[in-house]
C-alpha cells in the first residue's frame, strides 16, 4: 500500500490514511499523507497468537480431519472477533461529527482500501465514492471467489492443499472447504457489520455486495502463482508491482560479474536478519561453491569461510535487485520457506516429470508434514533427523509473538534474532549429520 501512496503523492494527490492506533507499520506522521487514528479495544496480535500455537500443535500431532476442523473453527472465531473490533471502531468514526464533516468537506475522489476488513467498504458506500481495492484476501478468503466465476471442480479453495487436477473425492473435499468459507462469511464475519450497515447505509448492506460493487480490484498476485481460472474485466493483476528495473552495478561488481563468462553468476543471500552462518555450515557451503564453474556473490557477515575458492566474492551488502536483473545472473539462493509451499511447487514439477516418463527419487525427512513416504510419483529415501524442525521453531514463534506484543526494543529484537540464528545453526547441523549417514550407507550410495 505504501508504494501506491508514494506514487499517488508524486502525482500531486492529497491523501488521508485511517490507521490503527497501535500499528507497527503505518506511522502516524508522514510527508505522504495526513492520518486519522482509530483505537481498537484489543491488539489483533493477541488473537492470532493463540491460533498460531494451536496450529503448530496440530502440525506436530498430525492433521486429522477432526483436528483440522477444530483449528479451522477456532480461526473463524478469532476472525469474527477481529472483524467485530474493526466494526466497533468504524462506528466510533461515524459517530465523530468532526471526522465525518472533514470527510464530506474534503470532497475526496475515491476510497482505496484493503478489504481484509470491511470498514473501508462501508465508508466508501456512505460517502458515495468510487471504490478501489488493493486486494489479495477479503473478509472470508480469496477475493476471486466473490467476483469471478470459480468452478470448484478445478479451482482449489486456498488452504485445501489441492491442485486443479482433482478426483471425485478431492472435489467433494473442495466443496466442503468452500462450505466452511460460506459459513464463515454468513454467520461469523458478515453479522459483525450488520449494525454499522443498518444504521448508516440507507436500505442496509452486506460486505459481499459491497465487494461486488467495487470499481477496480488491484489484485496482488500474478497468473504464474495460481492455477488457470476465470477472471473479470475490472480485476487488474499487480503481482510484483513493487519491483523496479535493475540499475547498473558498481564498477568493481560489474567487473566481477563480467569475468564469469558464459557460466554466469550465482547470488546467495539469506535476508537482512541472517547476517552469517555457523562456521562449519559456511565452510561446507564455501567448499561446494569452490567446485562450481560459475562465479558466486555471497552476502555473508560471519567469519570468512576457509574453504572459499577464487570464484566466490564475500560482501556485507549487495544491490540485490540490480544483480537479479543482470543478464549474467543464473541462480538465486535465498532463505528457505517453512510453510510447505516449497513442496507444493516441487510436487507440480514432479507430476509433470512423472507424466513424461521420468523415474524419480525423493529424499525426505522422516517426520515431514508435507512429503508422503509412499507416492505413485516417486520412490523415497527417508532421513531420520534427531529431532523435528517443528519443535525448534515452535519455541521461536512463541518468543517472536511475545516480542511483537510487548514492543520490539533493540535488546529484545537482538535476543530473538540471536535465538533464531541458533535454531538455524542447529537445523543445519541436523541435516548435515543425516546427510553424512546417507553417504555412509553403502546400499543407498550404490543405488
Amino acid at each position: 500500500m505504501k508504494i501506491l501512496l508514494e506514487e499517488l503523492h508524486a502525482r500531486g494527490h492529497n491523501l488521508t490514511v485511517i490507521r490503527e492506533g497501535t500499528s507497527r507499520y503505518i506511522p502516524e506522521k508522514s510527508p505522504l499523507y495526513t492520518s486519522i487514528k482509530i483505537d481498537l479495544e484489543k491488539d489483533l496480535v493477541d488473537f492470532f497468537d493463540d491460533y498460531l500455537q494451536e496450529h503448530v500443535k496440530m502440525q506436530r500431532e498430525g492433521a486429522s480431519l477432526l483436528t483440522h476442523l477444530k483449528v479451522t473453527m477456532n480461526f473463524i472465531s478469532i476472525l469474527s472477533q477481529a472483524n467485530s473490533l474493526w466494526a466497533d471502531a468504524t462506528i466510533k468514526i461515524f459517530e465523530d461529527q468532526n471526522i465525518m464533516k472533514s470527510f464530506i468537506d474534503s470532497k475526496y475522489d475515491l476510497v482505496l482500501t484493503d478489504p481484509g476488513f470491511a470498514s473501508g467498504l462501508v465508508l466508501a458506500k456512505y460517502l458515495n465514492l468510487p471504490l478501489v481495492l488493493n486486494v489479495r484476501w477479503i473478509t472470508s478468503g480469496d477475493g476471486h471467489f466473490v467476483l469471478a466465476p470459480s468452478p470448484l471442480s478445478y479451482i482449489p479453495v486456498p488452504g485445501s492443499g489441492l491442485t486443479d487436477k482433482m478426483n471425485f473425492i478431492q472435489r467433494v473435499q473442495n466443496v466442503l472447504y468452500h462450505g466452511i468459507i460460506l459459513f464463515q462469511q454468513k454467520f461469523m464475519v458478515g453479522p459483525c457489520y450488520e449494525t454499522l450497515c443498518n444504521k448508516y447505509i440507507e436500505g442496509g448492506c452486506d460486505t459481499i455486495s459491497l465487494l461486488q460493487e467495487a470499481d477496480i480490484w488491484l489484485f496482488r498476485t500474478n497468473f504464474v502463482f495460481d492455477f488457470p481460472r476465470p477472471t473479470m474485466p475490472n480485476m487488474v493483476y499487480i503481482g510484483g508491482f513493487q519491483c523496479k528495473p535493475a540499475q547498473p552495478l558498481p564498477a568493481d561488481l560489474e567487473d566481477f560479474v563480467q569475468g564469469a563468462g558464459e557460466h554466469g553468476v550465482i547470488i546467495m543471500s539469506l535476508g537482512a536478519l541472517i547476517q552469517g552462518l555457523p562456521k562449519e555450515v559456511a565452510n561446507e557451503i564455501g567448499s561446494v561453491f569452490a567446485k562450481l564453474p560459475q562465479k558466486v556473490i555471497w552476502r555473508h557477515k560471519g567469519e570468512r569461510p576457509s574453504t572459499l575458492g577464487n570464484n566466490t566474492l564475500i560482501v556485507d551488502w549487495m544491490p540485490q535487485k540490480d544483480l537479479l536483473g543482470h543478464p549474467q545472473t543464473r541462480v538465486f539462493v535465498l532463505v528457505f520457506p517453512v510453510d510447505g509451499s516449497h513442496w507444493i511447487n516441487m510436487k507440480i514439477l514432479l507430476e509433470e516429470l512423472h507424466v513424461r516418463g521420468h523415474n524419480l527419487t525423493v529424499i525426505r525427512e522422516a517426520n515431514s508434514w508435507y512429503i508422503p513416504e509412499k507416492s505413485p510419483l516417486y520412490t523415497s529415501i527417508t532421513l531420520d533427523l534427531k529431532e523435528g524442525f517443528e519443535d525448534m521453531f515452535d519455541a521461536f514463534v512463541q518468543e517472536h509473538m511475545k516480542m511483537q506484543r510487548e514492543g520490539a526494543s533493540i535488546l529484545t529484537f537482538f535476543k530473538v534474532t540471536t535465538h533464531f540464528l541458533s535454531l538455524l545453526a542447529h537445523g543445519h547441523s541436523l541435516w548435515t549429520d543425516a546427510t553424512i549417514k546417507m553417504f555412509e550407507d553403502q546400499n543407498i550410495m550404490n543405488n
